[in-house]
Formats: C-alpha cells, structure tokens, sequence
C-alpha cells in the first residue's frame, strides 16, 4: 500500500507540470501555430448578432468575414459558443481559442492582456425605450436618463461606455447588469413592462426595428464607436495578420454587400 501511495505521489506532480506545460504553450499560441494545426478556433456569444447556427449551416454577417479570413490562411475554421463576452475571455486567455469573434468596443488599455484588432463595424449607442400610449418618449435627452434604469446583458461591454457617459453628463442612471444573454431578451423585457431602458449599437436597430417595432431608439447615447475582434496580446503575428486583412477588407463592395445582407430590416437571423 505505501508503495502505490509513493508512486502516486510520484506520477501526480509530474502529471501537473505536463498539464502546465500545456496550458503554458496553447495560451501562448501564434498564427504559426494556426497554421501547424490547420484550424482557426473562435468564440462567439451565444447571444450575438453576427451568427445563426442551425442543423444545416452557420451563417451571419461575422461568421461570413472570419470564414474568408480562415479561407484565405487555408485552415479550418472551429466554433466555440459562449453565453457572454467574460466567459469568451478566459477561454481566450486559456488559449482554447485564437480569436473572440464578437463585435466589441476598442480596448485602448496597453497592459491588457487582450488587444483589440482593426474595427470591423462603426456604430453609435442608442437608447431603447417604449413610447407611452400617446407615443411620446419619457426621455427625449441624455440628461433626462437621470434616475432612470437602465438594464445590459451580462458582461455587456458597453455598460462602462455608458457609465463614462453619465459621468460626463453629471448624471446618475441606475446601470444594471442583468442575467440576459442577448438584446432580444432585454428588448422582450422593455414591452412587457419589466425593464424601463437599455442600450443598442445603431447598426443593429434596422434589424431590432423590424422585430420589435413597439420600441423606439432615436436617442443617441454616444458617438461613433468602433467595434471589433479581440486576440490575447501575445498573439503578435495573428493580431498583425487579422489587421492587414480586416484593413484592406472593410469597405469593399463585398463588405458592403454583406453588411446590407445581414443588417437590413429584411433579415430576421
């Protein structure tokens, strides 16, 4: 018996410096890595616009640029849903994954460990609320948001852009981060009458409109946003490979196309 216990004891550490080993190299993981394995793997939130997965196929508006992107290195293209941006981060951070595919606003902090790529989408925020049985708005001004609630899904990246922006305005909305996934759900909540406010990047309104046309987001709460794709920081060469692509992509005739494809009032997915 003790000397099964000295082999454990034995086989056990050497199997966690195997496993950190691991964990040291796929969190340390380069396009020339990607290009070894012959796979791309992303993260998208389950609750993003941007990808519909069904029996049969994915499609959307991302899924359509990062599959190009994966075309274009030659290697297979893998992905893994997560339900917000925080659980996307730590499998990034993990490196389970090479690229959070999921529209964010810019990460302008050098010490971070994740880094934002070239913008793929520029947006606004706009406020979405329900008119009242008159149809007149409660709040036609960023400073009549003082007091008021506003609810975000969870990890919702834009809750501190809205938070800077009450700051600024020397206001004090009640931000809250609540348990849903996708502005959907939010939006389902405001016409119930169970949530007063919340937050919508203006390239998606068109699609909102078209699904929730109760609710109104004419009010503007900031101003032009870039939004992108995030890689770890230590990924150099991925992070310079996916900024030469996405740079010389935007604003072609094929982005535009798919832009209007996947943003328009006529597309429910």
């Amino acid at each position: 018996m003790k000397k099964t216990l000295s082999i454990l004891g034995t086989i056990v550490p050497v199997v966690a410096v195997i496993l950190f080993i691991i964990s040291r190299h796929q969190s340390k993981r380069d396009l020339q890595d990607i290009l070894k394995d012959g796979r791309l793997t992303v993260v998208v939130n389950s609750g993003e616009y941007g990808f519909t997965r069904d029996s049969a196929k994915v499609a959307g508006f991302q899924y359509e640029v990062i599959k190009k992107y994966a075309d274009g290195l030659g290697v297979e293209l893998v992905i893994i849903q997560q339900p917000d941006h925080e659980s996307g981060n730590k499998e990034l951070l993990r490196g389970e994954c090479d690229v959070i595919v999921s529209l964010q606003p810019i990460i302008t902090d050098s010490a971070s460990e994740v880094v934002s790529v070239y913008p793929l989408v520029e947006s606004n925020l706009m406020l979405v609320q329900l008119p009242d049985s008159t149809n007149s708005l409660k709040v036609k001004k960023q400073y009549e948001l003082d007091g008021k609630t506003i609810t975000f899904t969870k990890a919702s990246p834009y809750l501190p852009i809205v938070q800077y922006l009450s700051d600024d305005l020397a206001i004090e909305p009640v931000l809250i981060e609540s348990e849903y996934t996708s502005i959907d759900e939010v939006i389902s909540k405001i016409i119930s009458g169970d949530v007063e406010y919340a937050v919508c990047p203006v390239h998606l309104t068109a699609r909102i409109k078209a699904n929730y046309p109760q609710v109104n987001m004419s009010v503007p709460l900031s101003f032009h946003l870039p939004l992108g794709w995030t890689v770890r920081a230590s990924s150099v060469q991925l992070k310079k490979s996916l900024n030469e692509f996405l740079s010389n992509f935007t604003g072609t005739a094929e982005y535009w196309t798919l832009y209007a494809t996947y943003f328009s009032e006529k597309i429910n997915n």
